[in-house]
């Protein structure tokens, strides 16, 4: 990010428990994914637990959150009343996992930070970043002879996409660090053969909302560009892409047999003959789960969450989702300005972030991978929202003040 932490700040009070929670059972999920421990998934704790001290920090921490609920009332209202009438296993625990980020943003909100204490979450964020880097090396068989074949990084690549918006803005901010750290975490999804992912985390600096110069922007977007068409035309992601082995960009459609689809084509298909047959609000929380696993035969989702919300929620419910989405997008981009030098990275990063989130819903489960993702996401929005303490946010103000003093 845009701060780093100097001996001064040896003795800074720390950050809020939860966001080392989140830190921590992030970096667990990355590192273990697919692990079990007697015979419970480490996945399952990992947004469990984040969730249980964010409900104790809402429940024992002094003061309001400072994150605006109201964003969000309109879809934890539809959450809520489909829960209650809902007829399909998991629906509860499927529920409460969209939910939950939200929860961790709240309790994280409550807080008052000091920029000194801030600044310590960019040396936590380099350490998750370097064991997102080592779990992605070891599951994916990265070696010195080449890279390997398709690897199942697709949660990783997620983390990866967020700490890269985190990066991006550090960046646009002045710490010329974080660019090496987003170009290492750009090639992640290049490893792991992540085909929504290279796009999504490529475009988290070109297209990051903080204040990047028209210059740079452009510069930026052209390398990515270069770089997107270059991976695009190797063979191992053109053997990933088409069946035949060989395809062209312009061959990118849906109705091209020659796409690999990896058995998604019928799934979206029969979803989209049936929210055709209830469009405006959907089958019910989390009815999508036994029609996906009838038609595969083993998985429980339809990789594409775009679809999956208008199929459990209607047109309705999907749009209703983006609403609040983009509206929180604005909220922080318009706020960013008047923070604090030290919020005003995380701000810009969170709203980011939803940009990269609204691609990886077009083809994965990202709205259920809140210990990859969402938690992370909202654990970074609720600092912005964060308040410094009095003194920090009184020298803030006078700063202004005193300058135009002196140049009078």
């Amino acid at each position: 990010m845009a701060f780093s932490v100097s001996r001064e700040d040896a003795r800074a009070p720390a950050l809020p428990f939860t966001v080392w929670v989140v830190l921590a059972s992030t970096g667990v999920a990355v590192f273990t994914s697919g692990l079990t421990v007697f015979g419970l998934p480490l996945n399952a704790l990992t947004w469990i637990l984040p969730l249980v001290a964010a409900l104790v920090d809402l429940a024992l921490v002094p003061g309001r959150p400072r994150l605006p609920l109201w964003i969000w009332l309109p879809w934890l209202g539809m959450l809520l009343v489909y829960v209650l009438g809902a007829e399909t296993e998991n629906a509860f625990q499927r529920t409460v996992m969209m939910a939950a980020p939200l929860a961790v943003g709240l309790a994280v909100s409550k807080y008052e930070v000091a920029p000194a204490a801030l600044a310590r979450l960019e040396r936590g964020v380099r350490v998750l970043a370097t064991v997102l880097l080592a779990g992605a090396a070891l599951k994916s068989g990265l070696s010195l002879q080449g890279l390997p074949g398709t690897s199942p990084l697709a949660p990783e690549v997620m983390t990866g996409s967020i700490l890269a918006s985190l990066f991006a803005a550090g960046y646009v901010f002045g710490n010329r660090r974080s660019l090496l750290w987003w170009c290492i975490l750009a090639l992640v999804p290049v490893v792991g053969l992540t085909r929504t992912g290279i796009v999504a985390t490529a475009i988290t600096l070109p297209l990051t909302l903080a204040p990047l110069g028209w210059k740079r922007r452009v510069l930026f977007l052209s390398a990515v560009v270069v770089a997107v068409v270059a991976v695009f035309h190797t063979e191992r992601v053109q053997r990933k892409m088409f069946i035949s082995g060989e395809g062209e960009i312009a061959d990118l459609m849906m109705d091209n047999p020659d796409i690999r689809m990896s058995g998604r084509k019928r799934v979206w298909e029969y979803l989209e003959w049936q929210v055709s047959q209830r469009p405006w609000f959907g089958h019910g929380a989390n009815a999508s789960e036994p029609i996906v696993r009838s038609l595969t035969r083993g998985a429980t989702h339809p990789h594409n969450d775009w679809l999956r919300l208008r199929y459990e929620y209607g047109n309705v419910g999907a749009l209703v989702f983006a609403a609040c989405m983009l509206t929180q997008l604005l909220h922080l981009w318009s706020r960013a300005r008047f923070l604090t030098p030290e919020r005003r990275a995380l701000a810009y990063a969170g709203a980011s972030s939803f940009v990269a989130f609204s691609i990886f819903m077009l083809t994965d489960n990202i709205i259920l991978y809140a210990s990859y993702f969402g938690h992370l996401q909202f654990a970074a929005i609720g600092l912005a929202y964060s308040a410094a303490p009095e003194a920090d946010a009184g020298a803030q103000q006078a700063a202004p003040t005193a300058q135009a003093t002196a140049r009078a």
